[in-house]
């Protein structure tokens, strides 16, 4: 059975970008893994991807991007074929010609009102619940939909023991409001500990005039970098303030036996167990508790590890994905 996967049309697909990037960390490691399970992968993308199997470079305009992935698409399509689209909608136009395949949105972390393909893949129950409320499908959810979180691979991290820990939490991601920045700042001045943050963004683009002094700003950071501020940190600090439909710093922050101090809605539920991998907070006071008892060693880093290893690394989640494909080539009774 083949997989045409059709990639992110602003960047190659390589490990380079395969950091950072969320679209390249699950476009690369889904051509790996499910290449490794028997699949045979046609991947569509722009040139200087490095990926392990048949490769077409397209153009980097959308439009002619999916007007060329299309005409590939009709020469060597077979009846059994899946087309997986990790740009999403954006990629729909490339497999309009091609209905009497199966179209799956592999990865759905996106607006929820964006989706189009019948087969639905979303990171997180929280995120497909939301589809269904936004589309008004109470009363009608899909079989064919699954839920399949993120996978990352355990050898990029560094487990360290509690012990091993230096004296700061961090913050990983986008320096913006919508992420609860400032309320890190603020939670981790109370309780007297240092933060650092690390992403693209600035706090002065927030309106601080000067970087707390308890504060650490480190801007972009590479994948050392990020494996190293992962393995060090007491906890990662997650107080995003709109529903998170996965938030892939706590998986990581996991595999490097570092617990995560969130809020208490979208995908957190799902990632975060209260009292055991971290704490999910509903006011001020919570987060600076929750912050107060991570410092005195309250929480374990071999049961954040372990919940990790259990649930998202590589080898679980594309083992998921194989049998998602295994049930949508059935029909309803099997």
């Amino acid at each position: 059975m083949k997989i045409h996967v059709l990639s992110n049309p602003n960047r190659p697909t390589t490990t380079k970008y395969a950091d950072y990037d969320p679209f390249a960390i699950m476009t690369h490691e889904y051509v790996h893994n499910m290449k490794e399970r028997g699949y045979e992968i046609i991947h569509y993308g722009l040139e200087g991807s490095d990926v392990d199997c048949e490769h077409h470079s397209l153009s980097s305009d959308l439009d002619e991007f999916n007007r060329e992935a299309s005409s590939i698409i009709e020469k060597r399509k077979e009846p059994s074929d899946i087309i997986s689209c990790f740009y999403g909608i954006a990629n729909k136009p490339a497999t309009d010609a091609h209905t009497d395949l199966k179209i799956i949105e592999p990865a759905i972390g996106y607006d929820a009102t964006a989706c189009f393909a019948r087969y639905k893949i979303f990171l997180s129950y929280a995120h497909m619940h939301f589809y269904y409320g936004m589309t008004n499908r109470f009363m009608t959810p899909d079989w064919y939909h699954g839920v399949i979180p993120w996978g990352r691979d355990p050898e990029k991290f560094t487990f360290k023991y509690n012990s091993l820990k230096e004296d700061y939490f961090l913050c990983f991601g986008r320096v913006t409001s919508s992420k609860g920045i400032e309320l890190a700042i603020d939670a981790t001045k109370k309780a007297g500990v240092k933060l650092k943050i690390a992403g693209p963004g600035t706090l002065k683009e927030l309106g601080y005039d000067q970087v707390p002094n308890h504060v650490e700003e480190l801007g972009i950071c590479d994948s050392i970098q990020r494996k190293e501020l992962m393995s060090n940190a007491k906890a990662i600090l997650g107080l995003t303030h709109y529903l998170e439909t996965f938030g892939l710093m706590v998986v990581e922050a996991y595999f490097s036996g570092t617990p995560a101090i969130t809020t208490d809605w979208g995908a957190f539920n799902e990632t975060v167990i209260h009292g055991k991998t971290g704490y999910r907070c509903r006011n001020f006071k919570e987060i600076v508790n929750a912050i107060e008892n991570v410092a005195e060693g309250k929480i374990s880093s071999i049961d954040c590890h372990r919940y990790a290893m259990e649930n998202y690394s590589n080898k679980v989640v594309f083992d998921k994905h194989h049998e998602y494909i295994q049930r949508i080539q059935l029909d309803f009774y099997g």
